[in-house]
């Protein structure tokens, strides 16, 4: 169970809502903010005993559908012919847990769920269960043999049309994704003619983000204050300094900027390039050439140079860090905990080596990296971003790693892992 959302979504009639009292939920169903719809599913309760296998098999549709485009089921409150009836609570114990493995078990793929309990003060044991599920980035999701989605008054079978219409809108997203970073890279402040490093381009994106959403947290007067605490939470999750300071920031077109911003002789340093920043509408966008270096005498080129390095635990640290950061903010500023547009690109990996080199030389004596460039796109939901990084990242890293043959150092992926000297 998590700690209560930030907001939840209940539609375009009442926007989001913030549940954080038993107060809250009889107020929001007496105003009928808590009426179903197709972002809203109600629950009198969840037996636990009887026809407990069709109950289960009834919430695992429930998650399916609403997992299309998002939305909240509430467990504890009537259905009054489609309007918020009494709240009269049910025992939570064990109930959300209840919840995630039906979510786990249930639809395939697995979907994702976030579940609050909101006790009844008078009442100890009892209460709501509020269980979140956001858009999902694998959706359509099965179940007995169908696919699953919400209409005006409940959940729908999905048509093969449908079913179509989700898979091109996944592709669309995908190739809007590749053309940001190659936006990303044509910003990037190094001439290409003149990088001697590997570049990092890291986008992440909420899919359905209001443009003004981190307005306020943006604001130049109390930016770096609003910040700190989300770069220390990322700083002891991952362990390590991988994200440029909040005292480095400063107000630019899109957003805010966080980077070192060191120069020579009135040019930027790439030995130091690594520009953060931080748009209105949530996305997050970072260039680095912190990752690989040709300090190595290890290996050399055909030129009898040292061939460039990789630091492993660097470009991961710097990955999780980057996908942690935007999902905190998210979560905890602009209430958003729908799907996010993820993609990495690296370039200027010709002939290069792991560090990992160092621990056996005779792996890499002969093959150095054989393409120039690496990219990996994906999706994640806010909170995959914040309670499963570590997937995210191995789901981008993952086919580098194993093309790099490091693969036995690195994976599965943890955070763990780079706590190793």
């Amino acid at each position: 169970m998590t700690e209560p959302p930030a907001s939840v979504y209940l539609g375009p009639a009442h926007g989001r809502w913030l549940p954080r009292s038993w107060a809250d939920l009889i107020a929001a169903a007496t105003a009928g903010m808590l009426d179903e719809s197709p972002w809203l599913d109600l629950k009198k309760e969840l037996p636990a005993a009887g026809a407990r296998e069709r109950h289960n098999r009834e919430l695992a549709k429930d998650i399916a559908a609403m997992a299309v485009d998002g939305g909240v089921l509430i467990i504890g409150i009537t259905d009054d012919n489609s309007r918020a009836g009494e709240v009269l609570g049910v025992p939570i114990d064990g109930l959300a847990d209840r919840v995630d493995l039906i979510a786990r078990n249930g639809p395939s793929p697995s979907a994702a769920v976030r579940c609050t309990a909101i006790p009844d003060p008078g009442r100890p044991g009892m209460g709501c269960l509020l269980i979140e599920v956001p858009p999902s980035p694998v959706a359509p999701h099965m179940v007995d043999g169908y696919y699953w989605g919400r209409g005006d008054r409940g959940n729908r079978r999905l048509t093969d049309a449908d079913v179509r219409r989700i898979m091109d809108g996944r592709r669309q997203h995908a190739t809007d994704v590749a053309d940001l970073l190659s936006q990303l890279e044509h910003r990037d402040p190094i001439p290409a003619a003149a990088r001697q490093q590997a570049h990092l381009y890291l986008v992440v994106r909420p899919s359905t983000g209001a443009e003004d959403a981190l307005v306020a947290l943006l604001d130049r007067k109390t930016l770096q204050q609003n910040l700190l605490p989300l770069l220390e939470h990322v700083r002891q999750t991952v362990t390590t300094d991988r994200l440029p300071r909040a005292d480095t920031g400063r107000r630019i077109g899109r957003g805010a900027m966080f980077g070192l911003g060191l120069f020579d002789n009135g040019a930027r340093t790439e030995r130091n390039l690594e520009d953060l920043v931080l748009q209105e509408d949530g996305t997050l966008t970072l260039i680095s050439a912190k990752i690989t270096d040709r300090d190595s005498a290890m290996f050399y080129d055909a030129d009898g140079q040292p061939s460039l390095r990789i630091w492993t635990h660097r470009l991961l640290g710097t990955t999780h860090s980057t996908l942690l950061l935007a999902g905190l903010i998210g979560d905890r500023h602009s209430g958003y905990q729908g799907v996010w547009d993820i993609g990495m690109r690296l370039t200027g990996l010709y002939g290069s080596v792991p560090q990992e080199a160092r621990l056996d030389p005779d792996l890499f004596a002969y093959d150095r990296y054989d393409e120039d460039a690496y990219e990996q796109v994906t999706t994640a939901t806010t909170a995959q971003l914040v309670d499963q990084t570590d997937v995210i990242v191995q789901r981008l890293c993952g086919r580098l790693l194993r093309g790099l043959r490091v693969e036995q150092w690195w994976l599965p992926y943890t955070t763990d892992l780079l706590r190793r000297p």
